[in-house]
Order: structure tokens, then C-alpha cells, then sequence
């Protein structure tokens, strides 16, 4: 998913960083208003300025199009029946055995005081906040979008009311990006550096300082800083609920729950077969399916 954001470079996890700007003469001391993270500098057609987009990285819901639930490869697999005794094939139901427990509704599930079925309890509870994590993280990504076009009109309105007027006829204070602002100081930095006694260069060296002080101690600024954590928390928050409902995970959960005398007949492992998989992960609501999980999600 992609935010064309304009001024403000979509920050990083890191926010922005305030870098100490060179000092001339009896110049204040000027913070640098610096991003770490891509993003589209203006994001205006008609400017010739270099922007590049950003990416956020998160999964999608099933309500953005793709699922933040794992996707397990057995739901992709062809069906293999168990056989029985004399070469029959066992239905479904018969597989099955105590993982039937499944059939009950999700208050059944997790409120069962049967042991065997503790693992399964967690992986629900895990995919249930995988999925508000996620829904969340696309929620905090639109704010953060929000929260940079108020950024952007408190830039374009502090640059209005400064007054800013560049001695030598530059326009660069025609509608400016944070950068441009801050290319201007290092441009006025330099050449104060060559002629101390232009006053006229001073004079808006010191104005340009000013408004950058304000830019950077802003509420508007601090809004940005507070969304890029929101978001920094969810990523980590879905990085380890992803971590507690791999396949591998589910699996665990399934074999904890089946009888110890139908996994000895298939071999262990082996009962948990591409079919009785993909019954466990439709029933469970996996993936792109719909069931327990969705509705321990609705009941949050």
C-alpha cells in the first residue's frame, strides 16, 4: 500500500532527527529537520523535484483484500483419505475423532477446560489479534496520511507568516518543501562562510533559522513522531503474532488436540493428512476462510 505523501518525507520508525546545522557569525543555532525513511518530497507534478514513493510494510486484513491470518499449504493440497481396515477409506467425521471438538461455537472453544485443547485456544487467540493488529496497522497508516497533510499546511502557512524574502531573488520561498528550506540554509551557510559582512544574507539566514525552529518544535511535527510509533508498535505486534500462527504452529495445536490412539494408528505426525487440514482450516477461518477465528475477532 502506498501513501504519495507531499512536504514531510514519510518518517521512519526512527521519526525525525534533529541534526545541528552549521553556525556563522551570531546565527542561532538551527536544528535540521531530517528524515530517514523515502517518501515524496512535495509530491506536485509541476515541480522538478526528485521524489520516490514509500512503501508501507504490513500485511492486509481480510477486509484490504488479502489475509493476515497464515495461509497454510494444506488448504492448497489435493485431499488423501486415511484407510481403514480392509482397504476402506474412513469419511471426514471419522478422522477426525476428538478434533469434532472444532464444531463447537468459538464461546464452546475457548471456554473448554479440556488440556487438550490449550494449544488450540492460543493459536485462535494469536490469529484473532494477528488480524486487529493488522486492521489497526492499515487504520494508523491512513492517520499517519492525516497527520502529514496538517504538517504540510502548517509549513506552508509558518513560511507565509515568517515573511521569508531571499536576498538575491531566489523563489525559493514560493510554496517550499522542508528540503528546500533547509537547502536554502546550507546555501546561505556557504556563502556567508565566503563574505561574513553581507548583512542582507545574514539578516535571512537568521529569519530562515527562526522558521525551522518553529517547524521543528511544532505540535504538528510531534503528531507525525506519535503516529510513526503507533505504527512501529503494531509492526512489531504483527511480527510476533505471525511468528505463533505459522503452519507449523497449527499443527501443533491439532495434534495437542487429537486422540493419542488415531495419531498411533496413522504413524503419529501422519494423521494430520491434506484433508483433515483443510477441514481444520476452514472450520478455524484460515486464511481466506471464515469461522472461529472471525468470530473470537467479532466478540473483541
Amino acid at each position: 500500500m502506498r501513501y504519495p505523501f507531499r512536504k514531510a518525507l514519510l518518517l521512519s520508525t526512527a521519526t525525525f532527527a534533529l541534526i545541528a546545522a552549521p553556525v556563522l557569525l551570531n546565527a542561532t543555532p538551527v536544528s535540521d529537520i531530517t528524515t530517514v525513511a523515502a517518501g515524496n518530497d512535495k509530491g506536485k507534478s509541476s515541480k522538478s523535484k526528485g521524489s520516490s514513493k514509500s512503501k508501507s510494510s504490513s500485511s492486509s486484513s481480510k477486509s484490504g483484500g488479502a489475509s493476515g491470518k497464515s495461509k497454510s499449504a494444506a488448504s492448497r493440497t489435493a485431499s488423501v483419505g486415511v484407510e481403514a481396515k480392509g482397504g476402506k477409506q474412513k469419511n471426514i467425521h471419522a478422522q477426525l475423532a476428538g478434533l469434532n471438538s472444532l464444531k463447537r461455537n468459538i464461546n464452546g472453544l475457548m471456554n473448554s477446560s479440556d488440556p487438550r485443547m490449550v494449544q488450540l485456544r492460543s493459536y485462535v487467540a494469536n490469529s484473532a489479534a494477528l488480524e486487529i493488529a493488522t486492521r489497526d496497522l492499515i487504520a494508523a497508516q491512513t492517520d499517519l496520511g492525516a497527520a502529514v497533510g496538517a504538517f504540510d499546511s502548517y509549513v506552508d502557512a509558518t513560511v507565509t507568516n515568517a515573511g521569508l524574502v531571499a536576498y538575491d531573488g531566489s523563489g525559493v520561498y514560493n510554496d517550499p518543501s522542508v528540503s528546500d528550506l533547509q537547502a536554502r540554509q546550507a546555501e546561505l551557510s556557504a556563502t556567508l562562510a565566503n563574505d561574513p559582512a553581507n548583512a542582507a544574507a545574514q539578516a535571512e539566514y537568521d529569519a530562515l533559522n527562526a522558521t525551522l525552529q518553529t517547524i521543528a518544535s511544532s505540535a504538528e511535527l510531534e503528531a507525525i513522531r506519535t503516529q510513526q510509533g503507533v505504527i512501529s508498535g503494531l509492526e512489531s505486534d504483527i511480527a510476533g503474532y505471525q511468528s505463533l500462527t505459522t503452519e507449523d504452529s497449527l499443527r501443533a495445536a491439532l495434534l495437542a488436540a487429537a486422540n493419542d490412539n488415531r495419531m498411533a494408528d496413522a504413524g503419529g505426525d501422519a494423521y494430520l493428512t491434506p484433508e483433515i487440514m483443510n477441514w481444520a482450516e476452514q472450520t478455524l477461518g484460515v486464511g481466506d476462510s471464515r469461522g472461529l477465528i472471525d468470530a473470537y475477532v467479532a466478540q473483541q
